[in-house]
């Protein structure tokens, strides 16, 4: 058989083969092209919906609908979140790859040889001969689990999985806590610009009166240049609201995966209601519900396991294998020969220069720091709890303090406006006063802030509801 005519088709194919590797190869996207690529979104099941739940559903304890609806598109577009819902896939993915390692191999192979060979005879004439040859196999092999290695194994694989959706829900919790804090925290420099803008019209209307009594006789030039640098200092202070604004806007665009370059968003004039206290059971109720602490949990179980797969690597293993073999030769087709086998392997490592041993030492001492990590984690989520319940506490004082502290101002500012306007005091008394409110007017505000800031780290600390 002369196979000279294929030889050009033979090296077209090669030769589309590699230049269609390199194509793929060398193909680099560009950035612009990563940033207009979309990725479709992940499906959930409903077990993994539920530890979203678990995690974010506290911020509804506010009340605000406005919060709630900036909840659900920041888990629909975050990209960090996309990220972690990936990382969760790919966890559940290991658990399967590890499980289906454990199960019997099954494997089939098929093969053909066509051998050709040509010889000049005594009578110049030229013999050819050929043959071929035809071959089918199937195998099974399978590794007796005698010592439990492959099943530690497998709950290793497991532990790390609950170890992921424990994660899983931290990232879920500290993106949806990042949300109401920077929702707050957007009002909060609003109020606090609505505020200057109403301090600097009472400002610029004081300043008005003043320059006209100065007019008539009846004030003086450094009373109008005090209340030209009061006037001054609230549209200093206006300028830094505004930038903190401007940044906390640009910091909620980001977290709803929004482009901050255009995202235009104006949120509600006033914070929101505080809502009730959540309630703890008790603090051993910690165990179940931090996430952190989970994690700290299923990594010592990893740990656990990935030690009893260190003990049995010592030992020897055992496996079963079945193996059949069919081959034909032609011109004689009706001819085959048949192989089947089976047997019973085991293998035992004799000398490994300590290898073995080092491994399970190693394993041992990662299993007791796994425990010391989450001995110190427990230690960790009680100090925050301990802490946030603190700031819960002084907050909420410190807040209804500087409300009292603010009314008192004003009464203040308006008896010391009376007694300047009878001629018993100077103007810088008047000044000093409403100096005095206008701040308590704003510390007011931020106090407001801090209260809610303080109750969601309480709801961080309990690992969300």
């Amino acid at each position: 058989m002369n196979l000279n005519y294929l030889s050009p088709i033979l090296v077209g194919l090669c030769s589309l083969c590699l230049s269609g590797c390199v194509s793929i190869f060398s193909t680099t996207p560009s950035s612009s092209e990563l940033l207009k690529n979309k990725i479709s979104s992940v499906e959930e099941v409903k077990e993994i919906k539920g530890l979203l739940t678990e995690s974010s559903d506290w911020v509804k304890s506010f009340k605000s609908s406005e919060l709630t609806s900036l909840l659900e598109l920041c888990f629909a577009n975050n990209l960090s979140w996309q990220q972690m819902q990936r990382t969760l896939k790919q966890s559940a993915l290991d658990t399967k790859i590890s499980r289906a390692g454990q199960l019997p191999r099954i494997s089939i192979d098929g093969d053909y040889n066509y051998a050709e060979l040509s010889n000049q005879g005594t009578n110049l004439a030229q013999i050819r001969n050929f043959g071929e040859q035809y071959s089918v196999g199937g195998a099974l092999s399978w590794e007796l689990d005698f010592w439990g290695n492959m099943r530690a194994q497998k709950l290793a694989g497991l532990a790390q999985y609950e170890k992921t959706q424990a994660s899983y829900r931290k990232a879920a919790l500290m993106l949806s806590s990042r949300l109401a804090n920077t929702y707050f925290d957007l009002i909060t420099q609003q109020e606090l610009v609505d505020l200057q803008e109403q301090q600097s019209k009472a400002s610029q209307e004081t300043l008005d009166l003043i320059k006209q009594k100065q007019e008539l006789g009846l004030g003086n030039k450094l009373d109008v240049k005090r209340q030209q640098q009061q006037l001054v200092g609230l549209q200093v202070r206006r300028t830094d609201y505004l930038n903190n604004y401007q940044q906390a806007k640009n910091a909620l665009a980001v977290l709803i995966g929004e482009n901050p370059n255009n995202y235009n968003f104006a949120p509600n004039k006033k914070l929101p209601s505080l809502g009730d206290l959540p309630k703890l059971k008790s603090k051993e109720s910690l165990l179940y519900q931090v996430p952190s602490l989970m994690e700290a949990y299923h990594q010592v179980v990893s740990n656990r396991q990935d030690l009893v797969v260190a003990l049995t690597n010592r030992l020897p293993r055992f496996s079963l294998s079945a193996n059949y073999n069919l081959t034909s030769t032609r011109p004689s087709l009706s001819i085959y020969d048949q192989i089947i086998s089976l047997a019973i392997n085991t293998s035992q490592t004799i000398f490994d220069y300590g290898e073995l041993k080092n491994l399970n030492k190693k394993a041992k001492l990662e299993l007791e720091k796994s425990v010391l990590a989450f001995q110190e984690q427990y230690l960790i989520a009680v100090e925050d709890l301990e802490n946030a319940l603190t700031q819960e506490k002084f907050f909420k004082q410190k807040w209804q303090l500087i409300k009292q502290q603010e009314l008192l101002a004003k009464e203040s500012f308006e008896e010391a406006s009376k007694l300047y306007a009878n001629g018993e005091r100077e103007f810088i008394d008047v000044l000093d006063s409403i100096s005095n409110w206008q701040s308590l007017q704003q510390e007011t505000i931020i106090a407001k802030r801090d209260m809610l800031n303080a109750r969601v780290q309480l709801y961080v600390a309990l690992g969300g509801n």
